[in-house]
């Protein structure tokens, strides 16, 4: 009786533990293309907006309207940037189902921020400087007996969000850290970003709220998503030293009392 030949594969071989880190690797992935399109989102728009003869924004959101007098816009770059993050977010597990719901509505709102853009005239072209538009024609929610747009709900909101998984989150995994300095270090900078995120979307909806004449909150909010971008950055980079999501997968760690802890004979 004849045995069938084996063929060469298309795809090749793999060894156990090349395979296992050829799919984990796709984890630290996720986590730097979220921090570099947040790093690199404000000056993407700024300087492809200076290109193609559109004035630097009032907002990093006016870029959504931003449109030169022929036809040329940044829209695509804007509203990708933040679907991509929000998709990324939205697949991504954590270490904690409390991350896993953080990530999630972090996500929802990410898309709603595109979904519901800021407020604009209509009838205004904006290649150079962003105006007030009136707001009781625009989805949004009473407060303070001011009308709040439901886009600046949505970023606020995604803000609070994330801040929530680096104040509350982040801490998890620092136990696998094994220097007692640099868990003290990423600590603090996952507290400072915790508070320049929401910080940053709060004052720049402050400003637009007491300024009657238009208003430049540009840094401001530039200040917010790329400290968005560095969260994830030096997330990755903590858990990539740390071997978090190796250790993971092969079943050698658990969640206790908020802290992630080697599973007792499962190695150091």
């Amino acid at each position: 009786m004849k045995t069938s030949k084996s063929h060469p594969s298309f795809t090749g071989s793999l060894t156990s533990v090349d395979l296992q880190n050829h799919v984990l690797v796709s984890y630290f992935w996720m986590r730097i293309g979220s921090g570099i399109l947040g790093v690199t989102l404000p000056f993407v728009l700024w300087i492809g907006g200076r290109i193609s003869g559109i004035c630097r924004q009032d907002s990093i959101s006016a870029y959504f309207w931003a449109t030169t007098a022929d036809g040329t816009f940044l829209r695509t770059w804007f509203v990708g940037a933040l679907f991509a993050v929000s998709v990324i977010l939205g697949f991504y597990r954590g270490f904690s189902k409390v991350e896993d719901i953080l990530l999630d509505a972090a996500a929802v709102l990410g898309v709603g921020v595109t979904l519901f853009p800021m407020p604009w005239p209509p009838d205004h072209l904006p290649w150079c400087k962003s105006v007030l538009a009136d707001l009781s024609t625009h989805p949004g929610i009473t407060f303070f007996g001011g009308r709040v747009p439901l886009h600046d709900v949505c970023a606020v909101s995604f803000f609070i969000c994330t801040a929530f998984i680096c104040w509350f989150c982040a801490d998890d995994t620092l136990t696998l850290i094994k220097q007692p300095w640099l868990r003290s270090l990423y600590k603090r900078i996952y507290r400072f970003i915790a508070i320049a995120m929401p910080g940053s979307a709060i004052v720049a909806l402050w400003i637009s709220w007491i300024k009657t004449d238009g208003h430049d909150i540009f840094w401001v909010e530039t200040f917010g998503v790329v400290a968005f971008g560095v969260y994830w950055l030096v997330k990755g980079i903590e858990l990539r030293m740390s071997a978090a999501d190796d250790l993971a997968v092969r079943g050698k760690l658990r969640l206790v009392e908020g802290q992630i802890q080697h599973v007792a004979g499962e190695g150091s």
